[in-house]
């Protein structure tokens, strides 16, 4: 929990009150690779920091397995549109990894807003930045070639290939598994 702690200190200094509290409301949930941890028409309840693994957030759109996000070491992954609402997901989360994750629930959170406004600062930053990574990713898809998405997530996530299978990789960047190969080999 120390490392969700810490992850939280530096985006906005917490006071021992909002971190004790914090503490007595988190849940550790141990997944193993292959796990589904939301299902589609499943409300989210939780929040996830990742401490160890890797996850990754996707849906189904005609049929097709389309990858929305990937969440490494020291992220937060959840039905961000679920667990906001309480309304059931149209997406799907599954562990690509063994996964150690650090939750909260959208009760306890809520209740942890009302009482401590540093952390309720924290959360609006972190909802600030998820917002503007959606921005960028939507104009990344909307202006850049495949071959530019491909290098910005490179740049970002530089040992994604050797963790992620390059299906869910080219779904991620919107492009066929023909395409990346194409890409890859263009080094």
């Amino acid at each position: 929990m120390d490392n969700f702690i810490n992850y939280l200190q530096v985006i906005s200094k917490l006071s021992d009150d909002t971190k004790s509290d914090l503490v007595n409301c988190l849940t550790t949930f141990e997944f193993a690779k292959n796990k589904t941890i939301l299902k589609q028409g499943q409300v989210c309840n939780y929040l996830y920091f990742v401490d160890k693994g890797l996850l990754r957030l996707f849906y189904y759109r005609d049929g097709k397995d389309i990858t929305d996000y990937f969440a490494t070491e020291q992220n937060i992954i959840g039905g961000i549109d679920s667990f906001f609402s309480q309304k059931p997901s149209e997406k799907i989360i599954e562990t690509l990894e063994a996964c150690s994750l650090i939750a909260i629930s959208f009760d306890n959170l809520e209740k942890l807003y009302q009482k401590h406004h540093d952390l309720e600062r924290v959360g609006r930053i972190l909802s600030v930045g998820a917002f503007l990574s959606m921005q960028e990713r939507l104009f990344a898809i909307q202006f850049h070639s495949a071959k530019q998405r491909y290098q910005e997530l490179l740049a970002r996530s530089p040992d994604i290939l050797q963790r992620v299978p390059l299906g869910h990789i080219a779904s991620y960047l919107g492009i066929t598994q023909v395409t990346l190969s194409r890409i890859r080999s263009q080094k």
